[in-house]
């Protein structure tokens, strides 16, 4: 039989050997008909993102298949048959998912000094909001400053403690926000149901209370009654007030240096119905390496402010603005230290010690306050208390309308007599009822500010029970039996943060001195010294 005819049994075989292929064929047809049909069903999202991030891989599989044919006629003879079959397969590569982060924590330093629009967590709850893509976790009773660039924005609070995450009943409620505002975080739900929390502005405090908020940047002590009180940085205390409304807390005045540091504690009044800033100043002292680190009281918000706002004086073409540098400016019945005190100028007013001048007397050292601030009143011309923003000596100069004299006091003026000609003064040198060994003084408060005079009872033969110190008011006068001889003394005033100063003279047996007690400032603006006439 010639070879080069094929077998007619031959046929079947190579047919069968083909159907192998195809189905070979089909079956990586049929996988990647599914790839295509699974990525049909992916969503377009995820399409677009994973063709952004990957690219086709395309292998080339080649599958070898031998076949052997066996004639049943002849011999066997193996007739070796190769079929290659090249399949191309495109798959897409998934890329790896990237876990979700969220906005960024802004952390807050533990010496932070509150300034700018300040946010203030006056709950006992975790709290947290969201400004200008960076997230603010705020602990309970915690406050921080934002620095705004725009004057108006909008914070975004959770009104829920930080730690509950029901999608009922918590959300992210939006607030706007003024540049360099204040702002607090109050739960407004009522007592037993679920935290409501909400963001308000600031207000003052009711009047029986004050609110001393601790702006200094560490921790500081403050002396309330007999209660030492550690106040944390930005936290808020809440101090009742007598019935009158005023009370006095005392802060530290210190003396630092690298290796040791020596305090005071002068009193500062307070007053209800006032939002305090606690605030901390370091000024080098006069002693070489040391700083004069001084603690002090700032009114940020007024109950009577809110309540009562005072309408700002309307100026006039002859008239000037000034602002008060003293805490309390008395305003007199004319221009002297003679004339009755009818009238204060005080920061913690609703004009923050800004007074408005209409006149002058002959000399300038008196201005004439406009009507709406005090009828007929005057106030001294010196900057160490009041400073004001055009030339006082283009005003007019004024009439005195008032001209009401103080009570018969003995006002500063030229130093006592001395000793050596006693008949010099009109009084006695020596009236009746000074017993022997004794003297009389007479101590009055010649400056413009409240002051705490210190005279010990015990040393000075004060009857038994007398207390050492007593708060005089400008002035007032008071008066003491004391033993003759050397006199030691010490005063003090809140005024710029606070004061304080000692001093001593000899007064002679059956004495009547009168002393002049007041501060003049130094080089330091926040120092002045104590001087007496």
């Amino acid at each position: 039989m010639d070879r080069r005819t094929p077998h007619p049994n031959r046929h079947p075989l190579v047919l069968a050997l083909l159907l192998a292929l195809m189905a070979l064929v089909g079956s990586v047809l049929l996988v990647d008909g599914g790839r295509a049909r699974a990525q049909e069903a992916t969503p377009t999202a995820v399409e677009e993102e994973a063709a952004a991030a990957t690219e086709p891989v395309t292998p080339t599989v080649r599958a070898p298949i031998t076949a052997t044919v066996t004639p049943e006629e002849e011999p066997p003879a193996v007739v070796p048959v190769t079929v290659t079959v090249v399949v191309t397969v495109t798959a897409v590569a998934t890329p790896t998912p990237t876990p979700t982060l969220g906005p960024p924590v802004v952390s807050l330093p533990d010496d932070e000094v509150l300034s700018g629009t300040i946010i203030a967590n006056r709950t006992p709850f975790q709290t947290m909001f969201f400004l200008e893509g960076a997230l603010y976790e705020l602990p309970p009773f915690r406050a921080t400053g934002l620095q705004l660039a725009r004057p108006l924005t909008a914070i975004t609070l959770y009104n829920c403690e930080e730690s509950n995450t029901d999608p009922d009943n918590c959300f992210w409620d939006p607030y706007p926000v003024r540049k360099d505002g204040f702002y607090e975080i109050r739960n407004a739900a009522e007592e037993g149901l679920p935290v409501a929390l909400i963001l308000v502005e600031a207000a003052a405090p009711p009047l029986e209370q004050a609110w001393i908020q601790n702006r200094t940047g560490r921790m500081e002590p403050i002396l309330f009654g007999e209660s030492l009180v550690t106040l944390a940085n930005t936290e808020v205390l809440e101090v009742p007030v007598d019935a009158l409304g005023v009370d006095t807390v005392h802060v530290r005045r210190c003396l630092e240096t690298a290796q040791q540091r020596v305090c005071e504690w002068p009193a500062i009044p307070i007053e209800g119905g006032v939002y305090y800033a606690l605030r901390s100043t370091s000024t080098p002292a006069d002693a070489p390496g040391a700083t004069l680190v001084n603690v002090s009281l700032e009114p940020v918000l007024l109950q009577a402010a809110l309540m009562t706002p005072t309408p700002t004086p309307t100026p006039t073409p002859q008239g000037v603005f000034c602002q008060s540098q003293v805490p309390s400016l008395n305003v007199r019945s004319g221009p002297g230290l003679e004339y009755l005190v009818i009238g204060k100028v005080r920061l913690t007013d609703a004009h923050g010690g800004r007074v408005f001048v209409i006149g002058r007397n002959e000399t300038d050292e008196w201005l004439a306050v406009d009507p709406q601030v005090v009828d007929g009143g005057w106030v001294i011309n010196l900057p160490n208390f009041i400073i004001c923003e055009g030339e006082t000596a283009s005003l007019p100069v004024a009439p005195v309308t008032d001209g009401r004299l103080a009570p018969p006091t003995p006002t500063p003026g030229p130093a006592a007599p001395s000793q050596e000609e006693p008949t010099a003064t009109p009084t006695p040198a020596e009236p009746a009822g000074i017993p022997p060994g004794r003297a009389m003084l007479i101590v009055h408060n010649a400056f413009e500010s409240d002051i705490r005079f210190t005279l010990d009872a015990l040393t000075h033969g004060l009857p038994e029970g007398s207390p050492s110190e007593y708060d005089l008011k400008p002035g007032e006068s008071i008066s003491f039996l004391i033993y003759a001889g050397r006199v030691q003394f010490s005063a003090s005033t809140a005024f710029r943060g606070g004061q304080g100063g000692n001093a001593e003279f000899r007064i002679e047996e059956g004495e009547t001195r009168d002393i002049y007690v007041y501060f003049v400032p130094t080089d330091n603006p926040s120092r002045w010294n104590l001087r007496y006439d």
